[in-house]
């Protein structure tokens, strides 16, 4: 494999793909990972029509394995000089753990190299349950060694069921582990790399469509830390997946929608009887119970299709082979269209009342 000299060390990576793809996808490993770690995405990505960078940080793998401790801005720095030297630009980040940690610090501080940045299982700050597991870490690889610190490891990156329903590749990671190649010296220099890393108070800088991704059962990096980290970056094209599909989650979301209407409509006070002469005059005029109820259903049934298509618009977009820029460009006519449509029911409604307004408009 290829290396390049950045940073005075010696950087492995590998480049996959066709030198004519549109989109770049570069990708950054956790901790005690070298980039073999890729070996069940990298291909899906090739065959979508990406070009992918691949490579060992310092520390790990083919890589140079310069004295620690090492910090997630050194670690992005690395990876910036790496891009660099290649003559990548206007490519997509995905960082997974510690990789998280160093695609957010490259992120803040490179942000014109970035088409979007995936953040996988990481968090923006550990918390003391995180803290007091990576101190154990240390302590149990000075005692033993590496390897078998990741077969604890193994425990708490996979679930209950991955050992049952995949024990081939529960046996494969095993062997992996009991020959992994990393010292003691450089396993806790990168170790220092999770345990220092604090961007939470400055991951809102981060201005390209980010994406937080999260294992709903993970207790290495519980799902707690990566909401945090999501709700952190106010303004971003950001939204928090729980290992389940695009398409499931509109369905959990277009039932809780049902769910909240249907409370709404249960709780809401009838209209008494000393009310009946006015509610009788209003009905006249179409705004009595009656049509309320008519304008309460259809404002539900809209409001959720109208809420549906914009949140996953930009995904089902990308599913068909858009760009970006395209996905930005949809949402923009939506939303002028959606200002241009207020403006015509404001006018329908001076001239034939709101009801039929909204018959005639939902209705058409």
């Amino acid at each position: 494999m290829p290396t390049a000299h950045v940073n005075g060390i010696s950087i492995n990576y590998q480049i996959d793909g066709a030198d004519t793809a549109k989109e770049t996808i570069v990708l950054i490993n956790g901790l005690a990972d070298d980039l073999t770690s890729w070996g069940f995405q990298v291909p899906a990505l090739v065959e979508a029509g990406y070009r992918v960078v691949s490579f060992d940080n310092r520390g790990i793998g083919k890589s140079d394995r310069p004295a620690g401790p090492y910090s997630s801005k050194q670690l992005a720095a690395d990876a910036k000089a790496l891009v660099d030297q290649l003559g990548i630009s206007g490519f997509h980040l995905m960082g997974v753990s510690m990789g998280g940690m160093i695609s957010e610090e490259y992120a803040i501080a490179y942000p014109g190299d970035l088409k979007s940045v995936t953040l996988a299982c990481t968090y923006g700050k550990a918390d003391a349950f995180c803290q007091t597991m990576f101190a154990f870490w240390a302590d149990l690889a000075a005692k033993t060694d590496v390897p078998f610190v990741m077969r604890d490891v193994a425990l708490w990156a996979f679930t209950g069921p991955f050992f049952t329903e995949r024990p081939g590749d529960a046996a494969d990671f095993a062997a992996a582990m009991a020959g992994l190649d990393m010292s003691l010296e450089a396993y806790v220099a990168q170790l220092a790399v999770i345990q220092t890393h604090d961007a939470l108070g400055r991951v809102a800088e981060i201005k390209v469509p980010t994406l937080v991704l999260a294992g709903e059962e993970d207790i290495l990096i519980p799902v707690r830390l990566s909401r945090e980290l999501q709700a952190a970056i106010p303004g971003a094209l950001s939204l928090l997946l729980l290992v389940m599909s695009w398409r499931h989650a509109l369905l959990l979301l277009a039932c809780a929608g049902l769910l909240v209407a249907a409370l709404i409509a249960l709780l809401m006070p009838p209209v008494g009887k000393a009310a009946a002469p006015k509610a009788a005059a209003a009905g006249r005029s179409g705004a009595g119970r009656g049509g309320f109820f008519w304008l309460f259903s259809i404002g539900v049934l809209d409001t959720a299709v109208r809420m549906g298509l914009l949140t996953f618009l930009p995904f089902l977009l990308q599913a068909k082979g858009a760009s970006i820029p395209t996905s930005g460009l949809a949402l923009t006519l939506v939303f002028i269209g959606g200002a241009a449509g207020k403006f015509v029911c404001g006018w329908l409604g001076e001239r034939v009342g709101t009801l039929r307004t909204v018959l005639i408009t939902e209705g058409g």
